[in-house]
Protein backbone atom coordinates (compact mmCIF):
# COMPACT_ATOMS: atom_id res chain seq x y z
CA UNK A 1 0.00 0.00 0.00
CA UNK A 2 1.49 3.19 -0.92
CA UNK A 3 2.56 5.52 2.01
CA UNK A 4 -0.36 8.98 2.46
CA UNK A 5 1.35 12.24 1.80
CA UNK A 6 0.70 13.52 5.49
CA UNK A 7 2.68 10.11 6.78
CA UNK A 8 5.61 10.80 4.32
CA UNK A 9 5.69 14.52 6.04
CA UNK A 10 5.48 13.50 9.69
CA UNK A 11 8.34 10.69 8.69
CA UNK A 12 10.61 13.42 7.38
CA UNK A 13 9.74 15.72 10.47
CA UNK A 14 11.33 13.02 12.55
CA UNK A 15 14.11 12.70 10.52
CA UNK A 16 15.01 16.02 10.57
CA UNK A 17 14.88 15.84 14.18
CA UNK A 18 16.79 12.66 14.43
CA UNK A 19 19.30 12.49 11.95
CA UNK A 20 19.87 15.88 10.72
CA UNK A 21 17.90 18.02 7.69
CA UNK A 22 20.92 16.82 4.60
CA UNK A 23 20.77 13.26 5.55
CA UNK A 24 16.96 13.11 6.00
CA UNK A 25 17.21 14.80 2.68
CA UNK A 26 19.73 12.09 1.25
CA UNK A 27 17.46 9.17 2.46
CA UNK A 28 14.02 10.40 1.15
CA UNK A 29 15.50 10.90 -2.12
CA UNK A 30 16.22 7.46 -2.18
CA UNK A 31 12.43 6.17 -1.04
CA UNK A 32 10.10 5.92 -3.64
CA UNK A 33 7.68 8.21 -3.64
CA UNK A 34 4.73 5.81 -4.18
CA UNK A 35 6.26 3.71 -1.36
CA UNK A 36 7.52 0.15 -0.76
CA UNK A 37 4.72 -1.90 -1.88
CA UNK A 38 5.60 -0.95 -5.68
CA UNK A 39 9.07 -2.17 -5.28
CA UNK A 40 8.71 -6.12 -6.41
CA UNK A 41 10.09 -8.82 -4.12
CA UNK A 42 11.92 -12.03 -5.27
CA UNK A 43 8.15 -13.86 -4.46
CA UNK A 44 6.71 -11.28 -7.01
CA UNK A 45 9.20 -11.71 -9.69
CA UNK A 46 8.79 -15.79 -8.92
CA UNK A 47 5.34 -15.65 -9.50
CA UNK A 48 5.59 -13.80 -12.49
CA UNK A 49 8.09 -15.56 -13.95
CA UNK A 50 5.89 -18.84 -13.07
CA UNK A 51 2.84 -16.89 -14.80
CA UNK A 52 4.82 -16.00 -17.71
CA UNK A 53 5.86 -19.70 -18.09
CA UNK A 54 2.63 -20.36 -18.17
CA UNK A 55 1.69 -17.91 -21.07
CA UNK A 56 4.40 -19.49 -23.29
CA UNK A 57 2.83 -22.89 -22.12
CA UNK A 58 -0.18 -21.99 -23.60
CA UNK A 59 1.48 -20.82 -26.64
CA UNK A 60 3.33 -24.03 -27.41
CA UNK A 61 -0.14 -25.98 -26.53
CA UNK A 62 -1.80 -23.90 -29.34
CA UNK A 63 1.07 -24.11 -31.85
CA UNK A 64 1.07 -27.85 -31.35
CA UNK A 65 -2.45 -28.07 -32.36
CA UNK A 66 -1.73 -25.79 -35.43
CA UNK A 67 1.06 -28.27 -36.37
CA UNK A 68 -1.40 -31.21 -35.97
CA UNK A 69 -4.33 -29.37 -38.14
CA UNK A 70 -1.16 -28.90 -40.61
CA UNK A 71 -1.00 -32.76 -40.33
CA UNK A 72 -4.25 -33.74 -41.42
CA UNK A 73 -4.20 -30.65 -44.27
CA UNK A 74 -1.07 -32.82 -45.14
CA UNK A 75 -2.65 -36.46 -44.50
CA UNK A 76 -5.79 -34.87 -47.00
CA UNK A 77 -2.79 -33.31 -50.09
CA UNK A 78 -1.58 -36.54 -49.63
CA UNK A 79 -5.06 -38.64 -50.31
CA UNK A 80 -5.36 -36.30 -52.95
CA UNK A 81 -2.20 -37.06 -54.51
CA UNK A 82 -2.53 -40.71 -54.44
CA UNK A 83 -5.79 -40.36 -56.18
CA UNK A 84 -4.23 -38.65 -59.14
CA UNK A 85 -1.74 -41.08 -59.15
CA UNK A 86 -4.28 -43.79 -59.31
CA UNK A 87 -6.23 -41.47 -62.26
CA UNK A 88 -2.88 -40.85 -63.85
CA UNK A 89 -3.03 -44.86 -63.97
CA UNK A 90 -6.16 -44.99 -65.40
CA UNK A 91 -5.46 -42.44 -68.04
CA UNK A 92 -2.05 -44.28 -69.31
CA UNK A 93 -4.30 -47.85 -69.30
CA UNK A 94 -7.04 -45.69 -71.33
CA UNK A 95 -3.97 -44.34 -73.89
CA UNK A 96 -2.99 -48.11 -74.06
CA UNK A 97 -6.09 -48.97 -75.10
CA UNK A 98 -6.12 -46.43 -77.63
CA UNK A 99 -3.21 -47.34 -79.01
CA UNK A 100 -4.04 -50.98 -79.82
CA UNK A 101 -7.06 -48.95 -81.69
CA UNK A 102 -4.52 -46.75 -83.31
CA UNK A 103 -2.68 -50.00 -84.54
CA UNK A 104 -6.35 -52.06 -85.52
CA UNK A 105 -7.11 -48.87 -87.55
CA UNK A 106 -4.00 -48.96 -89.65
CA UNK A 107 -4.13 -52.60 -90.04
CA UNK A 108 -7.10 -52.19 -91.38
CA UNK A 109 -6.45 -49.38 -93.80
CA UNK A 110 -3.59 -51.50 -94.84
CA UNK A 111 -5.80 -54.50 -96.20
CA UNK A 112 -8.31 -51.75 -97.64
CA UNK A 113 -5.41 -50.44 -99.20
CA UNK A 114 -4.46 -53.67 -100.96
CA UNK A 115 -7.87 -54.83 -102.13
CA UNK A 116 -8.76 -51.08 -103.69
CA UNK A 117 -5.15 -51.62 -105.47
CA UNK A 118 -6.57 -55.17 -106.60
CA UNK A 119 -9.76 -54.00 -107.39
CA UNK A 120 -8.56 -51.33 -109.77
CA UNK A 121 -6.39 -53.52 -111.30
CA UNK A 122 -9.27 -56.18 -111.71
CA UNK A 123 -11.10 -53.24 -113.50
CA UNK A 124 -8.28 -51.96 -115.56
CA UNK A 125 -7.54 -55.33 -117.13
CA UNK A 126 -11.17 -55.70 -117.92
CA UNK A 127 -11.90 -52.95 -119.67
CA UNK A 128 -8.66 -53.28 -121.64
CA UNK A 129 -9.94 -56.65 -122.36
CA UNK A 130 -13.09 -55.34 -123.29
CA UNK A 131 -11.20 -52.22 -125.52
CA UNK A 132 -9.00 -55.08 -127.24
CA UNK A 133 -12.31 -56.73 -128.52
CA UNK A 134 -13.62 -54.01 -129.38
CA UNK A 135 -10.60 -52.88 -131.85
CA UNK A 136 -10.30 -56.28 -133.03
CA UNK A 137 -14.31 -56.42 -134.20
CA UNK A 138 -13.60 -53.08 -135.31
CA UNK A 139 -10.42 -54.02 -137.11
CA UNK A 140 -12.12 -56.90 -138.27
CA UNK A 141 -15.53 -55.24 -139.92
CA UNK A 142 -12.95 -52.87 -141.64
CA UNK A 143 -10.97 -55.45 -143.02
CA UNK A 144 -14.23 -57.20 -144.36
CA UNK A 145 -15.37 -53.72 -145.53
CA UNK A 146 -12.70 -53.62 -147.60
CA UNK A 147 -12.30 -56.68 -149.00
CA UNK A 148 -16.42 -56.50 -150.00
CA UNK A 149 -15.25 -53.08 -151.85
CA UNK A 150 -12.46 -54.36 -153.45
CA UNK A 151 -13.59 -57.77 -154.35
Amino acid sequence: MAMAETERAELVQTLVTTIGERPAENLMSSILPDGRDHLATKPDIQALEAKVDGGFARIDGEFAKVDAGFAKVDAGFAKVDGRFTSVDGRFTSVDGEFAKVYGVIEGLKGHFDLKLANQTRTMLLAMLACMVATWAGMLAGFLTLASMISG
